[in-house]
């Protein structure tokens, strides 16, 4: 919540104005504000949640949340990437969360340490994000008084990269509750370990994605970023194909025997490595960095009233199964893609139109 889709925006923002020292520093303090702001709302959440008991019970817990939220969400990410400097970030990143897992291993020996975990996991963050703000330093980037209208614009924009973001999220969970009240512990946990060799096989595509942002930010460049689309694409599609060949055997590893019903889903969820990869893409490094990130929220709402009219005829027809669900995890995907191209269009023909 508190990062609100800053972590995206910000990126565009630092990369188009990366040899205006005035304006980067007009930036930075804008998504600061923001922020802090909202982490005050979220806090302000928290204590009145520990009000009740159920929750004052774990006030410690509570507490040490509050510290790791306002650590984890103020790390400038975005304006490293918007920089395109991110190998310092990289390397302090890795190597606090190496740190933080030998930790662990370290200090937490029984149950009664789990407060432990989440209070290294936060001193973790804390050590991040002073170490960024030293580099930021070294940059001489000031903070300044900001224009509550600017902020206010720039945050319209984000809540659309939120939007997205929650929409997501929601089709994850909604899925697996679903999952839960139909058919049961067992489709649950069939369709999450198959969406997460999905987003293992996704990962590559999104740090590609995330490594040629800040770059077609600032350039502006289309025809770079389609030919990466293309070979993105060529090599999703040959994972496709490698997958389906050998899906017997990547469904006896994973559940251990043979189940037609981890073969139907890996068969079908498949197809979601294309779809999100030119999503990926399409999403920040096209309608992003052209200011088109309403077409973020349309595709979402688009796929979720697809979503719900597809349940509701399967249940209708009394159809609901592992592989119709599965379905509807893809179509939601789909529909999705379906709002990112019509909003590339729309950006593309403008592009056209101009340069006549």
């Amino acid at each position: 919540v508190v990062k609100f889709g800053y972590d995206t925006l910000g990126v565009r923002l630092i990369a188009e104005n990366i040899n205006n020292k005035q304006e980067i520093n007009r930036i930075v303090s804008q998504i600061s504000f923001v922020k802090l702001f909202l982490f005050a709302v979220v806090t302000l959440f928290i204590f009145i949640l520990l009000q009740f008991d159920k929750f004052s019970e774990h006030s410690v817990l509570f507490y040490i949340f509050i510290f790791f939220i306002f650590f984890e969400s103020m790390f400038p990410v975005w304006y490293f990437q918007g920089i395109e400097k991110m190998k310092y970030i990289a390397i302090l990143v890795s190597l606090t969360k190496l740190l933080f897992a030998l930790s662990v291993f370290i200090f937490v020996n029984n149950p009664n340490d789990y407060l432990l975990v989440p209070l290294l996991y936060t001193i973790g963050s804390a050590i991040s994000l002073i170490s960024s703000l030293f580099i930021i330093s070294k940059d001489k980037i000031t903070l300044m008084k900001i224009d509550l209208l600017e902020a206010m614009l720039i945050s319209k924009e984000s809540f659309l990269i939120f939007f997205a973001t929650i929409g997501t999220v929601l089709r994850d969970k909604v899925t697996i509750i679903l999952l839960e009240v139909y058919l049961g512990l067992e489709s649950v946990a069939y369709f999450d370990l198959a969406s997460k060799v999905i987003n293992v096989l996704l990962t590559p595509f999104h740090i590609l994605s995330s490594v040629t942002y800040p770059y077609i930010a600032k350039t502006k460049e289309l025809r770079l970023l389609f030919k990466v689309v293309i070979a993105s694409l060529l090599i999703s599609i040959m994972l496709v194909g490698i997958f389906l060949v050998n899906v017997e055997y990547i469904s006896l590893v994973l559940v251990g025997t043979h189940n037609q019903s981890m073969v139907n889903i890996l068969k079908l969820i498949i197809f979601i490595v294309p779809v999100g990869m030119l999503s990926a893409f399409i999403s920040t490094n096209i309608l992003v960095v052209f200011n088109f990130t309403v077409w973020l929220m349309y595709s979402v709402v688009v796929a979720i009233i697809g979503y719900i009219l597809l349940f509701l005829l399967m249940q209708f027809y009394d159809l609901l199964s592992i592989t119709i669900f599965v379905g509807l995890y893809l179509s939601f995907f789909i529909l999705q893609l379906f709002g990112l191209l019509i909003g590339m269009i729309k950006i593309l023909n403008t592009r056209r139109k101009f340069a006549y």
